[in-house]
């Protein structure tokens, strides 16, 4: 039996799983981290990727945050799920998440939730192009939302990156 259970974009996944051995059963429960790959650190970005460290809450512990630059030759083998959040700038000129999914990272198979803003422009076109991209690697896309944020309040983008979580949890 498999049981999962997240804890408001906790990233931790508890799997319990009874084996059979010599006629005897136990209980395995393996804890897995969320990784979760932003753009680049900058005053623009970092602010939204603390709402989504807030949304973890208690259990960011279960969550490692990391700019895409970060992410040269690093092993994702042992990370489940992966949240990718990619960020409008310079017109999509600028792309580091995108740039990163170009790379050699084997992706395929695993469990993708990709999130987009965007102050205003070409929001729909990069949430586009990071799509096709988790597309030509094999992902497993659970959920993809994006939000252009220029009008949003401060409560609007927390209950944005809360709603997010929310599915996750699910």
């Amino acid at each position: 039996m498999k049981r999962t259970l997240l804890s408001f974009f906790s990233g931790i996944i508890l799997c319990s799983t009874i084996y059979s051995q010599n006629g005897t059963d136990s209980t395995t429960t393996t804890t897995t981290t969320t990784l979760f790959v932003y753009e680049e650190k900058n005053e623009k970005i970092d602010p939204w990727v603390n709402r989504f460290k807030d949304a973890f809450g208690a259990d960011s512990g279960n969550v490692e945050f990391l700019a895409s630059a970060e992410m040269k030759g690093k092993d994702i083998t042992k990370y489940s799920p992966i949240v990718i959040y990619g960020v409008v700038q310079a017109f999509t000129f600028k792309g580091p998440v995108r740039d990163w999914l170009k790379t050699s990272v084997d992706l395929s198979g695993k469990k993708v939730y990709l999130v987009v803003t965007a102050n205003r422009w070409f929001l729909k076109d990069y949430f586009n192009q990071l799509k096709t991209a988790l597309t030509k690697k094999n992902t497993n896309v659970v959920n993809a939302i994006s939000g252009a944020t220029q009008k949003m309040s401060e409560e609007e983008k927390k209950k944005f990156a809360e709603g997010f979580v929310d599915d996750i949890k699910q």
